[in-house]
């Protein structure tokens, strides 16, 4: 039996098992990622609250859009995406201060940082979010004018935000939705693997298969994922 018909008539036993897997861990990845987005960016602010010194909010932005930043994926996507994010943010929070009192060159420059956002997004959703999260930065900076020495601070706190985000992101706390699915999707093809040898060997002994029908194959292929492999 060719291995295209073993899938088409195994596929009702694995298909909403694995949709089932996929969505219970997208689930359970969104919450985790709200849990970490606020580890990275509530130490920021209790600092700031205790400290009395509102520049240290800085570091809360940092943590909170360099979490935003991780769109996830690829470890090498997230790790680019936050790595962008990290380099741009802090230059355009320097900037952002400096020309927060002239009126004319802000407006100038808030165009260009929205129009420069909008092209990223050629770059595909990751540059989109990247150009969402850009503009946001400069538009708090614009928001708290500041001499080079305080722009230079606020950058500098937000590096610090960011990098804690980004620690977490990559590092203490990685959020992976799909692992359980692909782990999933790998053990119905091992199983599958395992049925379509089982039909091989039982053809050559001259025996005829005992999963000539496709309900029959079916239920051998779930026993299969069900018996050989650990569940997910």
């Amino acid at each position: 039996m060719p291995a295209v018909a073993l899938v088409a008539l195994a596929a009702p036993a694995f298909v909403p098992s694995l949709a089932r897997v996929a969505q219970l861990e997208v689930s359970r990845a969104a919450l985790h990622a709200g849990l970490r987005a606020a580890v990275a960016t509530v130490p920021g602010v209790l600092a700031a609250a205790a400290t009395g010194r509102p520049e240290l909010v800085w570091a809360a932005l940092g943590g909170w859009l360099t979490s935003l930043a991780d769109a996830g994926g690829a470890f090498r996507t997230r790790a680019r995406a936050i790595a962008a994010f990290l380099a741009a943010a802090p230059v355009l929070t320097v900037v952002g201060g400096l020309v927060a009192g002239q009126r004319l060159l802000a407006v100038a420059l808030v165009a260009a940082v929205a129009a420069g956002g909008g092209l990223l997004r050629a770059a595909g959703d990751v540059g989109a979010t990247l150009g969402v999260l850009l503009a946001s930065v400069f538009s708090a900076a614009l928001a708290m004018p500041a001499t080079r020495a305080q722009a230079v601070a606020h950058a500098v706190w937000l590096l610090a935000g960011g990098t804690w985000a980004a620690a977490l992101a990559l590092v203490v706390w990685p959020v992976r939705p799909y692992g359980p699915a692909r782990q999933a999707a790998a053990d119905v093809v091992r199983a599958l693997a395992a049925l379509a040898r089982a039909l091989r060997d039982a053809a050559a002994d001259g025996g005829v298969p005992d999963a000539g029908t496709p309900d029959a194959v079916a239920a051998r292929f779930a026993d299969l994922v069900r018996t050989r492999h650990a569940p997910v």
